[in-house]
């Protein structure tokens, strides 16, 4: 991910996060990969651009990529994230 992602980049939470500080809808900057997790997949370094989709006054966090779309539909970022998101939902084991 961290080779064929173009970072920073602009995206948005477009998963449910049932347990989560971060909304739905999140506006939010993805800066760098971070680490892999077992059950959550690849984790992203993340700012969220507005304090209204927060449940705690806290800004920056460590975030699945799988439940981030990247804003512009036409980037690679985009193509990438929605095929690893599908991945992750449906295929890994």
């Amino acid at each position: 991910m961290s080779e064929n992602l173009s970072f920073p980049f602009e995206g948005e939470v477009f998963e449910f996060q049932e347990k989560g500080q971060i909304k739905q809808g999140a506006a939010v900057v993805v800066n760098k990969i971070e680490f892999e997790d077992d059950f959550y997949g690849v984790i992203a370094d993340i700012n969220v651009v507005n304090k209204k989709h927060l449940l705690f006054d806290k800004k920056k966090f460590s975030f699945p990529i799988a439940d981030i779309r990247a804003k512009d539909e036409k980037s690679r970022n985009y193509k990438i994230l929605d095929e690893y998101s599908v991945w992750f939902t449906n295929c890994r084991d």
